[in-house]
């Protein structure tokens, strides 16, 4: 069965809105419980929890704490009594709990409505202004199926359930493909250097735009990285950017906190860690195939003859420092469709990726594609890209 032509549009759209129907009625169910947890014991925006935790240390000036992960579980316990017991491995950067300290001077569910209200604001402006990029998908007939598969898309539901960051990354993400579409490289560097509060997020960019030499680019990063850092810097003082260097140079001894149900995650060294029961062995492995799918990713950006970034929508959701991980954590893409040849748009949705890529293809072909590339990816862990798949559409 060709998919291409099997999915088509009406059949899309019915999908598409009975994916909206039952996400949102489930979350409809979850909040609609009194008080702050839901109806599963957990507190609602289990991860948003942790960052009013941190800019409640921010407005307290406690950045001694900000690496300490027992007194930030007692802090929290405090904020919210009712809370259940749950642990965060302390990863950000000392710049995001400055960014929270405005939300911790309300109480905590204020708080949390007004950070999904302005995520909810992100997302649609992060949709309108790609989608006004795509003209070929400005046609009245694509218009209504858009907004459904906006509202049905599974990292947005994700996105409010959780309380989660994916919105900034979503954000910088838009900002680097508006600019490089205007071929303003140091400007798309300023908005994927952004993603320094969480760095794996630029892994992959970073290692394809040194080998590519895109050098202004590369400069933007590491002028975006280093104003956030300094604002941390002179926040917080030299103590607390080493306690958060010493933080990441010990991650490894914490995976298994960021990752206890490996099943649940789609990276390449989870993927080895199923399949061999020796970790020495599946943990070489990954690093022998890390770079492959990387160079796979370079050579693609090499073929397409420009920006190969600057056509990704990239909406993502990373697996929030805590001890529990989620499916569907990552969030998915939809290609911008533009006559330049291979483009990528990056998918993470456990198990959403075939059925995405089909919507890919289908998208990319009404909107005059050639090819619609889809890139499986982690940001889970500090794996680069995870899987590649490429379908010819027709024009």
């Amino acid at each position: 069965m060709n998919p291409v032509t099997w999915l088509t549009a009406k059949r899309v759209r019915v999908h598409g809105l009975l994916l909206a129907v039952c996400l949102w009625t489930v979350y409809a169910v979850e909040m609609s419980t009194p008080g702050l947890l839901d109806r599963n014991g957990l507190v609602k925006g289990t991860d948003f929890l942790h960052f009013y935790t941190l800019g409640t240390l921010a407005l307290q000036g406690r950045g001694d704490l900000l690496y300490d992960m027992r007194a930030q579980a007692q802090l929290a316990r405090r904020l919210v009594p009712l809370a259940p017991d749950t642990v965060y491995v302390p990863l950000y950067g000392p710049q995001i709990s400055i960014l929270f300290e405005p939300f911790a001077r309300l109480p905590y569910g204020w708080a949390l409505a007004a950070w999904l209200a302005m995520n909810v604001l992100i997302f649609a402006t992060c949709c309108y202004a790609v989608w006004k990029t795509c003209p070929h998908l400005q046609e009245s007939r694509w218009i209504v199926l858009i907004l459904i598969l906006a509202i049905a898309f599974p990292g947005f539901f994700h996105l409010l359930a959780w309380g989660q960051t994916s919105g900034l990354a979503l954000l910088c993400f838009t900002l680097a493909y508006l600019a490089l579409r205007r071929d303003q490289r140091w400007l798309a560097g300023l908005a994927i250097g952004s993603l320094v509060f969480k760095p794996q997020l630029g892994v992959a960019a970073a290692i394809v735009f040194l080998l590519a030499g895109e050098w202004k680019l590369i400069a933007g990063g590491l002028a975006a990285a280093s104003i956030q850092l300094a604002v941390a810097w002179l926040h917080y003082g030299t103590a607390v950017m080493r306690a958060y260097l010493n933080a990441l140079i010990h991650v490894r001894e914490v995976l298994t906190l960021l990752e206890p149900r490996l099943y649940q995650t789609h990276s390449l060294r989870s993927f080895w860690s199923l399949l061999l029961p020796w970790p020495q062995a599946a943990f070489r492995l990954y690093v022998v195939s890390r770079p492959h799918s990387c160079g796979w990713l370079l050579a693609k950006w090499s073929i397409s003859g420009g920006p190969l970034f600057g056509a990704i929508v990239r909406h993502h959701s990373c697996v929030p420092p805590f001890d529990r991980v989620r499916p569907g954590n990552s969030c998915a893409g939809v290609p911008v469709a533009r006559r330049l040849g291979p483009r990528t748009s990056r998918f993470g949705a456990t198990d959403l990726a075939a059925p995405l890529r089909m919507l890919s293809a289908v998208l990319a072909g009404a909107a005059g594609a050639d090819y619609a590339l889809a890139v499986v990816s982690s940001s889970n862990d500090s794996s680069v890209v995870d899987d590649l798949a490429c379908c010819r559409v027709p024009s």
